[in-house]
């Protein structure tokens, strides 16, 4: 099981070069859209994800600190090359990867959140829309 995680886990994979700040808005977005579609189309690491959440051994503990250091580092690099203090990118890369994982998680179960159907590509595009605005707040609002 670990080792499917570590071979599909978007995190653990995620490349380790970074744009310019020119670069940087639509890196991010991509970023994101790339964490929904392959959660969305892998049903076996979607049960995975799950699964994690309900237990606490070694196994998801070292996976949970190998995502946690490319999270951090990432929000670094972001947190660098926008002048936003890390703490506040930290929160919003927090609240975005978790919200994209719960609803992926939660398609198979609920067909609608919040007016948004999830169990139809058109509410995926809804999402990845919000995500775009949001991103473009974020990178229009810079200190």
């Amino acid at each position: 099981m670990a080792a499917y995680i570590r071979q599909h886990d978007f995190w653990l994979n995620f490349p380790l070069d970074y744009p310019s700040r020119e670069e940087l808005p639509s890196f991010v977005k991509r970023m994101f859209q790339g964490q929904i579609e392959q959660l969305r189309n892998n049903p076996t690491l979607k049960r995975l994800y799950r699964w994690e959440l309900s237990c606490n051994n070694d196994m998801i503990v070292k996976l949970r600190e190998q995502r946690e250091k490319v999270g951090v580092d990432l929000v670094k690099k972001v947190s660098e090359l926008t002048g936003h203090p890390q703490k506040e990118i930290a929160v919003m890369a927090s609240l975005l990867t978790a919200s994209i994982t719960y609803l992926v998680m939660l398609e198979d179960f609920c067909p609608v959140y919040n007016g948004i159907p999830l169990n139809q590509n058109a509410g995926w595009e809804q999402i990845n829309e919000g995500i775009e605005v949001f991103i473009n707040k974020i990178f229009q609002n810079e200190h």
